[in-house]
């Protein structure tokens, strides 16, 4: 494998990398781990420059998360986000809208659009790269060069320490992003930042953002009801329409913490408990016949779930048979 090293990159650039490294990635500490990876970027939406913050998938928790203690330029800081968060399973990926505080001194990474041009989508003839990774608890640059840019993905021969997907790829003539790491292989993968802004943008319908909301249900599961197809959220007579693009907006299904594409029903495998979780990106307007002849849910919490702009709840439990709330 072709590997690329500082002796390739002159001492002026390797400055301005060393800087961007230090300012513009950040080291985000919560209890449970010791830190991840995160860096900041500027999206335009609507001539106006929106601050976000790019780490690991579900590090960040919407509805609790109000701040978070970071370390920039070896120094601890607490940076505090806004609502607008979006989260990418695939690509291990979440963007969360920050508060702007210009005294963190936070250098944001520049996207380069010019790489994108359909001219570009060829072979490269030794043309620079480097990604920043963790190295033992350390930051640092690894250096590389980029064979290909095809549709949605980059190609590229480089160092990567770990199969951890939230590296950025910059083109190291003028240290913008590119795109972010995804797998290793003989030819490392990864994915234009494009297509992940592309997406991002999605949840912005008619200029509002939305907002993450979540509905936990406990399903009891007799032994007659096994591989029998469980409604726990209907569609009944059309009354909500605007759940039919779930998958669409970035749906999470969660049963007994394991994932699953986004349906209305499932059939279990075994009598028992189910903890079923909901996640999604919508503000939900018609709950009409939601959890319709669900008769199985024993428990469910709606105390995350947004209800701001709910105008129907007609019938939202008709045929239900829970026992508590």
């Amino acid at each position: 494998m072709e590997e690329y090293y500082p002796r390739n990159v002159r001492r002026d650039k390797l400055e301005i990398i060393l800087e961007q490294m230090n300012n513009s990635v950040c080291k985000i500490i919560k209890k449970e781990r010791n830190y991840d990876i995160g860096f900041f970027i500027f999206i335009k939406y609507k001539n106006k420059k929106m601050p976000i913050l790019m780490t690991k998938y579900n590090l960040i928790d919407n509805d609790k998360d109000k701040i978070l203690n970071v370390i920039i330029n070896n120094k601890t800081k607490i940076i505090k986000l806004a609502d607008t968060i979006y989260q990418n399973r695939e690509y291990d990926l979440t963007l969360v809208e920050i508060k702007l505080n210009e005294k963190d001194n936070i250098k944001f990474i520049e996207i380069d659009d010019n790489i994108f041009n359909n001219e570009l989508e060829k072979d490269y003839d030794k043309k620079l790269m480097y990604i920043i990774q963790d190295n033992n608890k350390d930051l640092a640059a690894s250096f590389g060069i980029i064979k290909g840019i095809i549709k949605n993905e980059i190609k590229y021969s480089c160092y990567v320490n770990s199969d951890t997907k939230i590296k950025p790829i910059f083109n190291i003539e003028n240290n913008k992003i590119i795109g972010l790491h995804q797998n290793k292989s003989k030819y490392n993968k990864g994915i234009l930042i494009k297509n992940i802004i592309k997406d991002f943008m999605k949840i912005f319908k008619n200029g509002i953002k939305i907002k993450r909301n979540e509905i936990n249900l406990l399903i009891n599961i007799e032994k007659y009801e096994v591989n029998k197809e469980i409604y726990f959220m209907d569609n009944y007579d059309n009354y909500h329409n605007n759940l039919k693009e779930l998958n669409d907006l970035n749906t999470e299904l969660y049963i007994n913490n394991n994932i699953y594409k986004y349906s209305k029903y499932f059939s279990p495998e075994n009598e028992g408990k189910y903890n079923i979780k909901l996640k999604f990106n919508i503000n939900v307007k018609d709950c009409s016949y939601m959890f319709a002849n669900c008769k199985n849910i024993e428990d469910i919490n709606l105390s995350y779930f947004n209800t701001n702009n709910i105008i129907n709840m007609q019938y939202m439990f008709y045929g239900c048979n829970i026992k508590k709330n």
